[in-house]
């Protein structure tokens, strides 16, 4: 069912025309039976338990009222509307003087996550949108907002389900409901746009599958009216878990799955950027979104970056609604470093009532070389779902430890908790220890996924794809997807002294997007790259590459800046050497 009537698109200026009179003419056109469906909607929805109950697309405030009239002692009722006529008639009525109006559209909700433990809605789910995709999208955003366990009651329009009602039902609403509507309202276009809707909804058993399918459980009904009017009523899921990953297409997956939760991923990369340990909440926020902003690859503006952080704090914070929270990991140096933030995050909020669990993975049966969460399938990853545990003080101890050490401006702190006791989170040693290598080397300046660079071009790869493979096969496990990976070759081909040079249709930062359609490795294939006379030579340590073009990088709560960086990686020793050590040898 996705044609709809082409007044659809303007529906918020055709509900800006008829609020004076609203109300009287659906008492007039129903016989007044509408008052006796929203207070049958109100009995049912008053089953909730009390605290914020929201009435959406409130229009002239009429649920919303009954809802004040009818709610326990301490509830506090909200109605929102995208419509400000609406909002500004309801808000007249002496009846209304306790709620608390809200502008706000159905498709971008201004409330957090689990806010409401109601919502209701009455004669407003046609005028959200005929097309079936997008009524899911909308239902979904209001199974956000619910809290896990919160009740949600829909009165509509239906259709009959005998033939011969149905069609008397569609013929008194093109020719009596049109044409009164419009005469006493003074909107022949809002109620013609009335009659055209009404037939080409959805039966109460479509809209039922519809709540299924944006989230909702137990989705039950009742038909009034023989059918012309539907009450349905439905729960969020109440499991009450939120499942907190690193990654986009394991977060998609466990979605997939047959786990229940709400699924945040954290979208952040911590082995890059600025991460200073010494800085206020507001000033890290800051930081990190100017960061992930500045990165052309992501396409982000400051603003959205910043956005996106105080959203997942915020659901951090909002972690103790939860029974349980679940953190998702494997091994690699990307989720290692999320990890221990999260659990040192955690550790700081009261979960008195919350179970903070966690599931890390570095290998999975049927896998010769295990990757990472993102290769699991949604029923692999179901099946991870019973081997979490329930995060230990000592592992709380270790990951804080670890956070503050990563942090640090001084990277042996880092080494200090490798050379430690680190069996409690069994893959972060290994994981510390490989970020330590994104320093520049004593040898040649290059960290190790730049040198694997240069050696994998010199010894005749010249493609972008096969390189890209060719150095990955040596990270065990893996850690860095392709658009990273392209970054890196970005800046040794564009350095003020370049190590390499790429050849191809248009350069790397035009394709090299996260949201971008994924070339083909035959499409890759039309970029070439090889080396400088300068990269020749810095690959066999006789130039360095951060004394011809210095350095200005962080390192976790380490800045390198100029040509003389403090710190370099001594591979033979296995060690960090700082720099007037390496001036000594």
């Amino acid at each position: 069912m996705n044609s709809k009537p082409e007044m659809a698109n303007n529906i918020k200026e055709i509900f800006s025309e008829v609020p004076k009179r609203y109300e009287l003419i659906n008492h007039i056109l129903t016989f007044g039976m509408d008052i006796l469906w929203r207070r049958k909607a109100v009995k049912i929805a008053t089953n909730a338990n009390s605290g914020d109950w929201l009435d959406m697309c409130t229009g002239t405030g009429e649920t919303a009222i009954y809802l004040n009239k009818n709610a326990p002692e301490g509830t506090k009722i909200h109605a929102a509307d995208f419509s400000p006529a609406m909002i500004a008639e309801a808000r007249k009525k002496t009846d209304a003087k306790n709620i608390n109006f809200v502008s706000a559209d159905i498709k971008a909700l201004p409330f957090p996550d689990n806010s409401f433990d109601l919502i209701t809605m009455s004669f407003a789910t046609r005028n959200i949108n005929l097309n079936k995709e997008a009524l899911i999208k909308s239902f979904s955003e209001l199974n956000r907002v619910l809290k896990p366990g919160g009740l949600f009651v829909n009165l509509e329009t239906s259709q009959p389900p005998f033939r011969v009602i149905r069609i008397c039902f569609h013929l008194y609403m093109n020719f009596f409901v049109a044409q009164i509507g419009g005469l006493i309202s003074r909107s022949k276009t809002g109620y013609g746009y009335l009659a055209k809707s009404i037939p080409l909804f959805y039966s109460a058993e479509k809209l039922a599958a519809i709540m299924l399918q944006a989230g909702f459980d137990e989705v039950t009904f009742q038909r009034l009216m023989l059918g012309a009017t539907a009450i349905h009523q439905a729960r969020k899921n109440d499991s009450n878990f939120l499942h907190l990953n690193c990654g986009d297409i394991s977060g998609q997956i466990l979605r997939d799955s047959s786990i229940p939760g709400d699924v945040q991923v954290w979208m952040e990369i911590f082995i890059e950027g600025p991460a200073p340990g010494n800085i206020s909440e507001v000033e890290w926020r800051i930081v990190r979104s100017r960061f992930i902003s500045s990165q052309y690859f992501l396409d982000l503006s400051m603003e959205a970056a910043l956005q996106g952080a105080d959203n997942r704090y915020q659901k951090l914070e909002d972690a103790k609604n939860y029974k349980e929270v679940i953190l998702w990991f494997d091994a690699c140096m990307f989720d290692q470093t999320i990890m221990i933030h999260l659990i040192d995050r955690l550790s700081k909020i009261d979960l008195t009532n919350t179970k903070l669990s966690l599931i890390c993975v570095g290998e999975f049966p049927g896998f010769d070389s295990f990757n990472g969460l993102g290769e699991l399938s949604p029923e692999q990853t179901a099946s991870l779902f019973d081997t979490r545990h329930e995060i230990t003080k000592e592992e709380i101890k270790l990951a804080s430890l670890a956070w503050k050490a990563f942090t640090s401006n001084n990277p042996e702190e880092i080494e200090k908790v490798i050379s430690g006791d680190t069996s409690a989170l069994p893959y972060l040693g290994k994981a510390l220890k490989r970020f330590l290598q994104k320093y520049p080397s004593t040898a040649n300046g290059l960290n190790r996924t730049q040198n694997g660079i240069l050696k994998s071009v010199f010894s005749g790869t010249d493609k972008l794809s096969s390189i890209f493979e060719e150095v990955s096969s040596f990270e065990k496990p893996r850690f860095m997807g392709d658009t990273s990976f392209w970054q890196v070759l970005y800046d040794l081909a564009n350095a003020k002294i370049p190590l390499l040079v790429i050849e191809g249709p248009e350069n790397l930062d035009k394709i090299n997007k996260v949201d971008s359609e994924r070339l083909t490795k035959k499409e890759l294939r039309k970029w070439n790259v090889s080396l400088t006379n300068t990269g020749k030579k810095v690959l066999k340590n006789e130039e360095d590459y951060i004394l011809l073009n210095g350095i200005d990088c962080w390192f976790g709560g380490v800045q390198l800046s100029g040509k003389d960086a403090q710190w370099r990686w001594d591979k033979d020793k296995q060690i960090l050497i700082q720099n007037d050590k390496i001036l000594d040898k």
